[in-house]
């Protein structure tokens, strides 16, 4: 069953796609059919998703569905092949300059006449075919037609004398009654399969069976061709020594309905001895283009010197299976250094072991004009090609890949001045890029714009001559899987030491991808100004810079470099061990600071300079001290503050903080006119007037969490708490000490929410009550007697919700 659904799916894909070409849809939306084509498209994609549906639920036990299913595919293969017929007319139409198939003959008298030649020659037609019959045999190929790119000079294929190939006649009758009625009955059958799935349950989850079209080779499956041989021979003769004998063949056409044998057609004239013999790549002299050239040792394939005879050949060329070319002398022969019009080249060598000499490569020079070179599998060799080391003899190369090969020593890719692209992979034995690694002199990098470096696993340093200016337009650096790494030139504090001072950095630098590279000394974060994407991963460190310019540096050791981060609009350090936040001040666009275990950190200076800032988190960051830290400049802005340390990081600086702000001089009344959140270690630190005053306006939600010290509020803290007029949320968590929660918290008449979490030494509510205005009470791992009196609630005031 799953099997019939996926053909019927199949095929109505296919007349999908058939219908999408703009001719065969013009032919059945015109006049002649009346079919609503964007109608027909519409539904035939409702069906097609239903069986994929149906494939999914499991309906094979419904045989009312399955002979539905079987009649529809039935109708869909007719479809496809009614619009298969039509789009070969529609062919033919373009290679004769005729408008037999035109999608609209018109209204006036000439289109009428054109007509009526159509339904006469119809009715001839039937009369005539009683009186006739083929003697084709195979799959009904009788009728398929073989074209030349030039009308003109069409092959006659039928075996015949004539001059001109026969053509199957189009019938415009004919054709519109058939696509009508079958498109009209397809239709039809996709609405009743349509009623049935909408009432079959869903009773399987099993995932569907995808049916899909076979991959179409040279190789045929049938031996022989049947009742074409008159066609096959005409067409070999053609080729080979007739008609288009001479001539530059670009495209040989073979075009005929769906399902008359085409395939099988091309594949036996593909393999047809006399073909491959006239199509030998080296006989054809002049051609400008080929994608793929595989070297022949045994059954597939060609003998270099063949390549060797194409003198035009350009654009882009692979050169596949070299592991088979015994000698310098055989690979000379491809003449690789001659094609001035070549652009691309990739040398490919097989993964089989080979007995060639090892100088084989240096018989492959190419010429001087190349823009991209691609060397891979290339083994047995130590070092690089003749043309490529000492001096590279290809200087205008744009693009450099080395995948897969056995050298020690790379070329010195700084003697490449245009040099915009360099890949390194699976270079196993190379430890060091550069000047000290004998690869040469000058290496400066002035057009590179990527470098990808991947699996090399010695690799320890890349270094560069002192002379060498910036890598002024590098735009995109990825390394992955190189365990041994120590060092690269281009970014800032990740230079090897040069004989004079200077910095080597990338102004333009877009992508940073450094995976397992756990050695690797990290540059500053970020190390580059435009920098719109930082991945950076491995068995220790994590630091990402994503799509909303959000900078998390985690278990980072390093310095911070606020000039470069004129877009990050967030920083997040979490476990790391920051040495230097540099130039804070040019951060302008940072709205978003967290900080998390950030030990080395000692001041909040920093944060004075940081007046954008909407949200300020510092958690468990012990040690830390309000030394040059200016209220004034900091805290105008904040919407959202997060100061709080857990059990094990007990050094906290909120009482500090606070108490550095509830003592500064010339605060203005609206100091914190934009807080709206603040969390905290500590009660008294908050809960004091001066404090309370100037958060009165705007504060909505207050968090006390870990606070080990307070069992109580103070008379004075109970009358501060009374300040917080806008408060609407109060949450209390982790605070083990606390016996009590505020006796107050009737009276703050804005309060929607209370929310305690994990006070085990609470006993109850507050004698006075709760305010009128809660909302919502949520009691977490608190003490029996607590959770008892808040689920009590639930019968006093139906409203509040309750969670407990």
């Amino acid at each position: 069953m799953d099997a019939a659904i996926g053909a019927a799916s199949g095929l109505i894909g296919s007349v999908l796609n058939q219908l999408s070409n703009k001719f065969v849809e013009a032919y059945v939306a015109s006049t002649e059919l009346g079919l609503n084509s964007t109608k027909i498209k519409d539904d035939l994609m409702l069906m097609h998703g239903l069986l994929h549906e149906a494939q999914r639920r499991g309906v094979s036990d419904n045989l009312g569905l399955q002979g539905l299913l079987q009649r529809l595919r039935a109708k869909a293969n007719e479809a496809e092949d009614a619009l298969d017929e039509l789009h070969y007319f529609i062919i033919q139409d373009q290679f004769d300059g005729t408008k037999h198939a035109v999608p609209d003959l018109g209204k006036g008298l000439r289109g009428h006449a054109r007509h009526g030649r159509h339904a006469a020659r119809n009715t001839v037609g039937n009369w005539l075919n009683c009186f006739s019959c083929s003697s084709m045999q195979d799959d009904g190929d009788s009728s398929a037609a073989v074209t030349n790119y030039n009308p003109q000079n069409a092959t006659n294929l039928d075996g015949g004398n004539t001059a001109a190939a026969d053509r199957l006649p189009f019938d415009r009758v004919v054709m519109s009654k058939k696509i009508k009625s079958v498109i009209e009955e397809t239709h039809s059958l996709c609405e009743h399969v349509f009623k049935l799935l909408n009432i079959i349950p869903n009773h399987s989850s099993a995932p569907p069976v995808t049916l899909t079209r076979p991959q179409i080779g040279s190789t045929t499956l049938q031996d022989k061709l049947y009742g074409r041989s008159a066609i096959f021979e005409q067409t070999i003769k053609d080729m080979t020594s007739g008609t288009y004998h001479g001539e530059i063949l670009s495209v040989l056409p073979i075009v005929g309905p769906g399902g008359i044998g085409k395939t099988t057609f091309a594949q036996h004239l593909y393999n047809d001895k006399r073909t491959q013999e006239h199509f030998t790549v080296g006989k054809i002299q002049h051609l400008e283009e080929l994608k793929e050239f595989h070297v022949k040792k045994e059954r597939v394939g060609f003998e270099l010197e063949e390549l060797g005879r194409l003198t035009n050949l350009g654009g882009e060329l692979s050169t596949c299976n070299i592991e088979k070319v015994a000698t310098k002398d055989e690979a000379s022969k491809a003449n690789l250094a001659l094609k001035r019009n070549l652009k691309i080249l990739k040398l490919v060598w097989g993964t089989e072991e080979s007995a060639a000499d090892a100088d084989v490569i240096d018989g492959l020079q190419p010429h001087n004009s190349l823009r991209e070179l691609a060397i891979i599998n290339h083994s047995g060799a130590v070092g690089p090609p003749s043309w490529l080391c000492p001096d590279i003899l290809i200087t205008h190369l744009e693009s450099l890949v080395l995948d897969g090969v056995s050298w020690g020593t790379l070329p010195p890719i700084g003697q490449l001045p245009y040099l915009k692209r360099l890949v390194l992979n699976d270079i196993a034995r190379v430890r060091h890029i550069g000047p000290d690694s004998g690869t040469g002199r000058n290496q400066c990098f002035m057009q590179l714009k990527e470098v990808q470096i991947s699996d090399m696993p010695v690799l320890e340093t890349w270094t560069l001559e002192p002379t060498c200016p910036l890598f002024p337009v590098l735009e995109s650096i990825e390394f992955r899987d190189c365990p041994s790494l120590l060092a690269l030139p281009f970014l800032p504090d990740c230079s090897v030491s040069c004989t004079q001072d200077i910095h080597i950095h990338c102004p333009s630098l877009l992508s940073l991808n450094i995976t397992d590279c756990p050695q690797l000394l990290l540059p500053l974060m970020p190390p580059a100004p435009s920098l719109t994407s930082i991945y950076v991963s491995d068995n220790v460190r994590n630091v990402r810079l994503d799509e909303e310019d959000a900078l998390d540096l985690r278990s980072y050791s390093g310095a911070v470099a606020f000039h470069n981060m004129s877009n990050i609009v967030s920083l997040m350090s979490l476990e790391g061990s920051i040495i230097s936040w540099i130039d804070p001040q040019k951060a302008t666009s940072l709205t978003e600071l967290h900080i998390c275990g950030g030990s080395s950190m000692q001041s909040l200076a920093f944060i004075s300079n940081l007046t954008s800032l909407t949200r300020l988190e510092l958690i468990n960051c012990e040690n830390l001290t309000v030394g040059g830290f200016n209220p004034l400049t900091t805290l105008v802005s904040l919407k959202e503050l997060v100061v709080t340390n857990d059990d094990n990081h007990r050094c906290s600086v909120t009482v500090d903080l606070f108490s550095e702000v509830a003592t500064a001089k010339q605060l203005p009344a609206g100091t914190f006119h934009p807080l709206e959140k603040l969390a905290v270690d500590s009660i008294s630190a908050v809960l004091v007037a001066p404090i309370c005053s100037l958060l009165a306006a705007t504060l909505h939600s207050l968090t006390i969490s870990y606070d080990q010290q307070t069992e109580s509020l103070t008379e004075e803290e109970e009358k501060s708490l009374q300040l917080l007029t806008s408060l609407e949320t109060l949450t209390f968590e982790d605070c083990y000490g606390l016996t009590s929660l505020p006796q107050g918290l009737r009276r703050l008449s804005s309060l929607r929410n209370l929310y305690v979490h994990r006070c085990s030494k609470i006993q109850s509510l507050p004698k006075g009550g709760l305010p009128s205005s809660l909302y919502e009470i949520r009691v977490v791992w608190c003490s029996a007697q607590v959770h008892e009196e808040v689920m009590k609630l639930k019968g006093t005031n139906p409203e509040l919700r309750v969670y407990a």
